[in-house]
């Protein structure tokens, strides 16, 4: 059924223009769901919960196309299925991959990289500042020298 969804939102969106950069599933997410006897704290049953989700991003989606779109989406949305639209983030793109501590202690170091990088340049900036300063001001007092002879 969710599938089914997908490829529907999929072939609307292209149908009325919208590109359609990527579509993706993400690894289901279970629950367990416990109801309680009336007025009791005791468990009456258990019942273990998958959710799943669909990801369709678009791309270049104009105000005027968007309402059409979500309104057509929306009346055959089928039961059980929930819509959410918003802003494309990398971290909904990287939740559709198991994390790897590897990847990610790769990606740390990167970023403490890329950080490095960054001070050490503002440093050199700094520094190219300073001497640029203290050019100035030795040519500035060198002309002044010139113009009290």
């Amino acid at each position: 059924m969710l599938e089914s969804f997908q490829s529907f939102v999929h072939r609307t969106a292209e149908n009325m223009g919208v590109d359609v950069q990527e579509a993706w599933p993400t690894p289901a997410k279970s629950y367990k769901i416990a109801t309680y006897i009336d007025g009791s704290t005791r468990i009456k049953s258990e019942v273990k919960l998958n959710m799943y989700e669909r990801n369709v991003q678009l791309v270049n989606l104009r105000s005027v196309d968007a309402l059409i779109l979500f309104d057509t989406i929306r009346a055959a949305l089928p039961q059980g299925v929930n819509l959410t639209a918003h802003e494309h983030k990398v971290e909904y793109f990287e939740e559709r991959w198991i994390p790897d501590p590897f990847i990610n202690s790769l990606r740390d170091e990167l970023s403490e990289g890329q950080e490095k990088l960054a001070a050490e340049k503002e440093k050199r900036q700094e520094a190219t500042a300073a001497k640029a300063a203290r050019k100035q001001a030795a040519l500035l007092k060198s002309l002044q020298g010139e113009d009290d002879d």
